[in-house]
């Protein structure tokens, strides 16, 4: 996509890790919960579509892969993969006007995919969001490169960072 006309662009992005490292197996069950249905929206976003024709797909692609939609977690977040994680545009503004692209996505657009699944009275949160442009031929993803793999995030969190430099000099 040519850019060249645009002078900036605001990234919606979020990615929950576990503060200490380690995911729990709760936190474990959550996050993977996410990022799978995160994985099956960016499968079928297209010119044509809806939100909601997103997450048809997206549910018939889960259920293809044996995953169980009625646990808790992933009922939790039925509200998002049944909007295909549609959420709000992106633009000059992280929440950019226009509301929430709810109508036929159409080349161009650009909008979070946000999944987000709550357990208040466990204190746990999960968020994975990303930002979206429909492609005349499907979508891209502008926010890769963070590792998504739990495997992978627990590798990123034990390697040497700001943390263990700040706890070296007893500020952490």
């Amino acid at each position: 996509m040519d850019w060249s006309y645009t002078p900036f662009i605001t990234l919606s992005l979020s990615i929950s890790y576990p503060a200490n490292g380690k995911f729990t197996p709760r936190q474990r069950e959550i996050y993977e919960a996410c990022n799978e249905i995160e994985k099956a929206c960016f499968k079928f976003y297209a010119p044509g579509l809806t939100g909601q024709d997103v997450g048809k797909k997206a549910k018939e692609y889960l259920l293809s892969k044996g995953i169980d939609l009625s646990t808790d977690v992933y009922q939790k977040m039925m509200r998002y993969l049944n909007s295909g994680g549609v959420s709000h545009y992106v633009g000059m503004a992280v929440h950019d006007v226009g509301g929430s692209p709810r109508d036929t996505l159409r080349a161009g657009m650009v909008f979070a995919l946000d999944i987000l699944a709550v357990f208040p009275d466990e204190d746990l949160g999960v968020r994975v969001e990303d930002t979206v442009v429909i492609t005349e031929a499907g979508c891209e993803n502008l926010t890769p490169g963070l590792p998504r793999e739990v495997d992978e995030i627990e590798s990123l969190m034990r390697k040497k960072g700001i943390v263990q430099v700040l706890k070296k000099e007893n500020i952490y």
